[in-house]
Formats: C-alpha cells, sequence, structure tokens
C-alpha cells in the first residue's frame, strides 16, 4: 500500500477538514433545566452542561469528560443519570476498553465525590425517588448482564442487595426508566424473547412486578401511560402490534393491529400524545397520536429517501415532539413538530465545513432481482452528471444480521469517493428489517445463506445494469458484515476486485462451539447452536 501513502493522506485530511470540531447540541428539557453537551476544538470528549429553564442564565458544567480524561489512557462514559432532585449526577465509565464500568455519584454543585465504589458494571443504573437509592446490573465472566442490585449511596458494594439473577444464559438483565418517571423498568431479553417487571420508584424497597411470563419466541415492549400499560408486541404479529392493558392487567385492548406491509418498530410517550415509528415498505414514518380526541396525524418528509430517529424526548409535558432526520445528501437534521399545530421547526442542522452542496448530488433506489425471485433494495448515492450506466467503480455495502437496517444517513466521508466518480451502493439484504420482519427471519439460522445470495445479486445487478463492472466493484462489510463478505469471496470470488471483511466474524462454527467466549451463547438464536447437529450441517 506504499505506492497510495500520499493518496491516504489527501483522503485523511479531506475527512477530518469536514468535521466541525466546535459544535453543541439542541438542548433538551429534563425536569427543570435544558441539558446540551458541546465540544471544543481540538478537545477530544464531550463537555455536559446545563441551564436552568429557557433562561440565558450562566451555563453549569455538570461533567467535563476531558478533565476527567487526564487521568486515563483510556475513557468512555456509558450513563449519565441526573437524580430526581436534580442536585446529583450519577455516571459509569470504561477506563480499560473492557466494557466494565465504574460509578461515580457528584454533587454537580461543589463537585464532590460522595459514592465511587462500584464496579464490574455493564453501565446501566437508575435513580429511586428518594435520591439515594440506585439500581444496577453487573457482568458474568461470559461479559453477559445477568444481575440486579440495589445500592444505597455511601454504601459498600458489598451491602448491596442482589434483586434478580438471570441464570439462562441466552438472557441478559437490562434496566430502564419509563418516561413518566413513575416505573423503573427491568427486561430480560434474548434475541427472540423478552420478560418485563416494573418497580413503583417510590418505593425502592418494594416488589418488582412482573408484567407478563416470558414465553419462548414473543417480544413485548412496555410503555406506562396513566393507569395503563401499552405493549409492542410480536405475539401473533409477525410485524408487531400495539395492545393497552390497565395498570392491574386484565382484558387486552388492541391500539394499532398487525399489517402485512408495515413493522411497528418504536413508540414514544407523552402526557398528552404518543409518536410512533413505522416502517413502510422499506421506508420509515413517524404518526403522532393524540390521547384526546384520538387522532392520528402523518408527518411528512421532504425526500423520497431518508432516515428518520427518535430525539431526546424526555419531557413527559412536552407540547412537541423531537426527531432527526438525514438521508445520503441532507446532514443530520434535528426537528421539533408542534403536537397541536404540527408545525415543524428546524433546530439544528449539522453544518459541513468545506461548502458541501446537496444539489451536486442525486440518491435513488433501484430494485435488484434475488435468486429466489424477491426483489432486493439497492440506494445509490453518486455526483450529478456522470453517466451512471457507464461502467464506473462501486462501492457496495453490505451487513445482513440482527434485524438491524442501516438507513441512508448522511456521512460527509462517503463524499471522498462519490466527488471522485465512485457509486456509493447499499444493500438492504434479507436478515436485515428493511422490508419487515419475515425480510429479516428469512436470513437467519438456516435461511442464512439467502442474506450472502441477496449481495451477490445486488452485485451481478449492478454490474447488468452497466453501473459496475466486476473489475471495478469494491464491497464491504464489518463485523456480522465481515461474515458476510467473507461468504460471498467463497461463493462468487468472480463478482469483484477488492474486497473489506471489517473486523470479520469468520469463524463461525468454531466461535459458536466455545460457550465460554463472551455472548456466545446468546448468540445461538440467531446463527443457530453447531453442538446440535441439525444446525452444524
Amino acid at each position: 500500500m506504499k505506492h497510495t501513502e500520499l493518496l491516504q493522506k489527501t483522503l485523511y485530511n479531506e475527512m477530518r477538514g469536514r468535521i466541525k470540531e466546535d459544535d453543541t447540541t439542541v438542548p433538551y428539557k429534563f425536569g427543570n433545566y435544558m441539558y446540551y453537551t458541546r465540544t471544543e476544538e481540538n478537545l477530544q470528549y464531550d463537555i455536559y452542561c446545563r441551564k436552568l429553564g429557557n433562561s440565558s442564565d450562566n451555563e453549569e458544567i455538570t461533567l467535563n469528560m476531558n478533565e476527567m480524561a487526564k487521568k486515563h489512557d483510556y475513557i468512555d462514559l456509558s450513563a449519565y443519570k441526573i437524580s430526581p432532585n436534580e442536585k446529583l449526577l450519577a455516571l459509569t465509565i470504561d477506563t480499560s476498553g473492557a466494557e466494565l464500568h465504574k460509578l461515580i455519584v457528584k454533587d454537580i454543585k461543589t463537585g464532590e465525590i460522595l459514592d465511587d465504589h462500584l464496579s464490574n458494571l455493564d453501565g446501566s443504573v437508575e435513580w429511586a425517588n428518594d435520591n439515594k437509592t440506585l439500581f444496577y446490573t453487573v457482568l458474568d465472566k461470559a461479559h453477559r448482564s445477568y444481575q440486579l442490585w440495589r445500592h444505597e449511596l455511601g454504601d459498600e458494594q458489598s451491602d448491596d442487595l442482589l434483586v434478580l439473577q438471570e441464570d439462562d444464559d441466552r438472557f441478559s438483565v437490562g434496566l430502564h426508566r419509563t418516561k413518566s418517571g413513575e416505573f423503573l423498568k427491568m427486561d430480560l431479553e434474548s434475541q427472540i424473547t423478552t420478560e418485563v417487571y416494573l418497580l413503583d420508584r417510590n418505593d425502592p424497597f418494594g416488589e418488582w412486578k412482573l408484567v407478563q411470563p416470558r414465553e419462548q419466541g414473543v417480544e413485548y415492549y412496555v410503555y406506562h401511560h396513566g393507569n395503563y400499560l401499552y405493549q409492542i408486541t410480536n405475539k401473533d404479529a409477525i410485524n408487531f402490534k400495539m395492545i393497552r392493558t390497565t395498570l392491574k392487567g386484565g382484558k387486552e385492548d388492541e391500539i394499532i393491529p398487525n399489517r402485512d406491509k408495515t413493522t411497528l418498530d418504536d413508540v414514544s410517550m407523552f402526557k398528552n400524545h404518543m409518536a410512533v415509528l413505522e416502517r413502510v415498505n422499506g421506508n420509515l414514518e413517524i404518526r403522532l397520536f393524540n390521547f384526546e380526541d384520538e387522532s392520528w396525524y402523518n408527518i411528512e418528509m421532504n425526500e423520497d429517501i431518508y432516515s428518520l430517529a427518535f430525539e431526546e424526548n424526555y419531557d413527559w409535558n412536552s407540547d412537541f415532539f423531537r426527531f432527526g432526520y438525514g438521508s445520503f445528501k441532507t446532514p443530520y437534521c434535528v426537528y421539533d413538530i408542534d403536537f397541536k399545530t404540527h408545525k415543524k421547526t428546524l433546530r439544528k442542522k449539522e453544518e459541513i465545513l468545506g461548502g458541501y452542496e446537496p444539489e451536486n448530488y442525486v440518491s435513488e433506489r433501484i430494485w435488484a432481482p434475488t435468486h429466489d425471485g424477491k426483489k432486493l433494495a439497492i440506494t445509490l448515492l453518486y455526483k450529478k452528471g456522470i453517466n451512471l450506466k457507464g461502467n464506473n467503480p462501486c462501492f457496495l455495502w453490505g451487513y445482513g444480521s440482527y434485524g438491524s437496517t442501516y438507513d441512508p444517513w448522511f456521512s460527509s466521508n462517503i463524499f471522498s469517493l462519490v466527488d471522485r466518480g465512485m457509486v456509493y451502493a447499499r444493500a438492504h439484504i434479507r436478515g436485515s428489517s428493511f422490508m419487515g420482519r419475515k425480510w429479516y427471519l428469512d436470513g437467519k439460522l438456516k435461511q442464512k445463506k439467502n442474506t450472502f445470495e441477496d449481495f451477490i445479486s445486488a452485485g451481478r445487478f449492478l454490474e447488468n445494469e452497466g453501473i459496475t463492472s466486476s473489475g471495478k466493484l469494491a464491497i464491504y462489510g464489518g463485523s456480522a458484515g465481515g461474515l458476510l463478505i467473507g461468504a460471498v469471496m467463497n461463493m462468487a470470488p468472480d463478482l469483484c476486485k477488492v474486497a473489506i471483511p471489517s473486523v470479520p466474524f469468520v469463524d463461525v462454527i468454531n466461535t459458536m462451539l466455545d460457550e465460554s467466549i463472551p455472548l456466545t451463547v446468546s448468540e445461538f438464536e440467531e446463527w443457530g447452536n453447531p453442538k446440535e447437529k441439525d444446525y452444524y450441517d
């Protein structure tokens, strides 16, 4: 690669030159304060800040990661949790890179460290309403979050109380707070099954109450609203539905039914409204629900090909909903939409240094036939003015595992390729959830080969359409996407000129045979257990 050293340096300088090093996030409301982070030029880490209400009062720095980093060769922040009285900050940090976290509790005003006795945490922590009781999860030898503990401020870790231990190695223990602030939520999750417990935050020594016993293959996710619990569940609903029960249980009301071409992805609850994120024929959409008149409103987007995400929406009483928007052409934007007027307000757009002009580029989606008669989406980005079917150099990206869908978000680095005439292509292959839950199920376990065949079909289609040729095609995938690239290299060695399996997961059978390797058992439901002959073969 020595002959490319000058190009490497040029590309590095280009990519770094587009990044704005001094920046500030859009403030979000939590309690009585507006919270935000900012970065400063030549400093590596975020500075966490807040201001009281909407005032222009002096900034209060709650946490300066750059100061903490001076004491460590490596540092990563996991949890950042403000106490209910807004005086204390509980944070968890990893200083080794092994993802073993330490808990630190500090007085925000004085900076005094009140507690730093807890270690070997997975990083999750939540407050009870008494401002002195904390709950946290710890890891086992296989790096699985398997225990939930209760801790009182100032106590030694040896004095803490074990609340629950999950002995099924397929499951991990998650910890969250409902947005209403009334409950703590413990999620026990495998790849395909969930079980949820709730605890009244006003009663930290009380009983964690089971919402619904685990049932193999059934996932459900719980959201509290008033006297009700709402669930997104796949029980008898492959693309998920929404049901509602009272806090005491009983009869289920179906709020959103299962639909063939729409997958229910996520929900954000508010006192008077609800936001729902759904995937319809590959595209994400957001709908708003008004609890008062039971009306729905669809948020319209400005492009045909785009990505969406829920932003920080911590204020239970908010009169607006905040979401993130972007595309291959549009840098990340933060929007607020008023629940009543539906007026959409741009709060921030990522600034790309160096004079980026989106009108100089084209993004489009094409559909390729697969080996078994399906239609596969490929999202393209290229520079306006090139002949798309002129045998161009092409960079084909893929993943296709765990149901993870990589939508077309903006990345300024890609333009160092596109500006040099390369077509960037992302194949939405099976193993993702791009076309719904079945699209994922048809690319896992015994159907995993569909993932590889889909990617090969995408490459062949790009070549057959004249967009590129095997001598000008580069393919890329990382982690499980590295497995994809490794498989494709063996199944179709003539497909491309360059193959890049980044941190590849390629020795699947030997890895999955060794249950001492972190997180192996929990992966059986994604890849299969090779100790079972059916899956080994």
